[in-house]
């Protein structure tokens, strides 16, 4: 599930499979040198390593860590957009397509694109309509507000 999340952005091969270690729903990205450590311990751990993304329902939850991989990546599909739509975008509102400034690798409908502001990853959506059509738009699947709206008491 992982690899496939990941391979809608790029088919680059960021994380070493053998790195990788899932704990329940949680994969953390994971020294070898700590994989030898884990096993020999009498518990399960809470957490260890880098925490990349969590599965939630049927579609995972990136971590910080693997936003920022798939942002480092050359082949990875990019939109960068204007400060005050990257705002709106960390609110929770799709990018419009007047408000972005750049795109990278070529994205098409239907692709999944991170969504840029300057070199920081605010998230990633979902491309509804061609990016050259002027109603255009990316539909928002995922921000960096998320964290705080989880935060957030009712």
């Amino acid at each position: 599930m992982m690899w496939d999340f990941i391979e809608r952005f790029t088919n680059e091969n960021l994380v070493d499979e053998e790195s990788v270690f899932q704990l329940g729903e949680e994969w953390y990205s994971v020294p070898k040198s700590l994989f030898k450590l884990g096993k020999d311990l009498p518990r399960h751990p809470v957490f260890v390593g880098t925490f990349l993304g969590r599965k939630k329902n049927n579609y995972i939850v990136p971590g910080v860590a693997l936003l920022d991989l798939l942002a480092a990546s050359k082949k990875t599909k990019k939109v960068f957009v204007a400060d005050k739509a990257g705002w709106l975008f960390v609110c929770g509102k799709n990018v419009l397509h007047s408000s972005v400034q750049n795109v990278e690798n070529a994205p098409q409908k239907g692709d999944w694109v991170l969504v840029m502001q300057s070199e920081d990853c605010l998230g990633f959506g979902e491309v509804e309509t061609e990016l050259s059509d002027a109603k255009g738009a990316i539909k928002n699947l995922f921000d960096i507000g998320d964290f705080l709206r989880r935060e957030r008491k009712n």
